[in-house]
């Protein structure tokens, strides 16, 4: 979550996703306007705004490599877009959303997830799914067999909550994870970006991905 991000910013960031090897970045909160793709040098940006106001926006830019591997995109609205990869051995599709703070209304966390829910819906059924943002949401520390182990964040609040039981019973796992994308030169202090991985399993075993960087083997 960068609250807010100018389009001059971009070179910077391309710097930073090259310096630590990042592949594929989410970004939430970016401010934009109006919703399509662009190329920017050797990165590939897909974002989706309001069309006038600079509020929420969302965009997932990618490296020339991973471009090459599209297979399309969904820009959904101003809290969730998702890109389709080649992949090998299966497909990705990684899903960046921005959740409706603790302070919005009932029906607005509602449509929010009723949304996600359509978008994920959209998805190959044998692709990989990593689904990261920011869900303003603790999980909290105490554990929750097969969802959540004990080494959480903070005081578990009722973003968290929804987190769970949307996972429990599924065949889904949580990696929760707060890192920090070091902007050089931008004289600003540096907020903690706040990611989301899902495992999937097959019925051969587990995935995993490296956080911000997936590599054809």
């Amino acid at each position: 979550n960068v609250r807010s991000m100018n389009q001059g910013k971009l070179k910077v960031v391309k710097q930073e996703m090259a310096r630590v090897n990042v592949d594929i970045l989410g970004i939430s909160e970016l401010k934009w306007t109006g919703m399509g793709e662009f190329n920017s040098d050797d990165h590939y940006i897909y974002y989706c705004e309001q069309e006038s106001l600079r509020r929420n926006g969302m965009a997932i830019m990618v490296n020339k490599r991973v471009r090459n591997g599209e297979l399309g995109c969904n820009l959904k609205n101003d809290r969730m877009i998702s890109v389709h990869l080649q992949g090998k051995p299966f497909n990705i599709t990684v899903v960046e959303v921005y959740a409706s703070t603790s302070n919005a209304e009932e029906a607005e966390v509602e449509r929010f997830y009723e949304d996600l829910q359509d978008l994920l819906e959209l998805t190959p059924p044998k692709n990989v799914l990593f689904i990261i943002g920011d869900w303003d949401a603790k999980v909290g520390s105490q554990e929750t067999p097969e969802v959540t182990g004990k080494f959480g964040l903070g005081i578990q609040n009722e973003a968290g909550q929804r987190l769970i039981e949307a996972d429990c019973g599924s065949d889904q796992e949580f990696l929760i994870a707060k890192f920090r994308l070091k902007l050089k030169k931008v004289g600003k202090t540096i907020r903690p970006f706040r990611g989301l991985f899902k495992k999937i399993r097959d019925t051969k075993g587990t995935f995993h991905a490296k956080m911000g960087s997936i590599k054809d083997r």
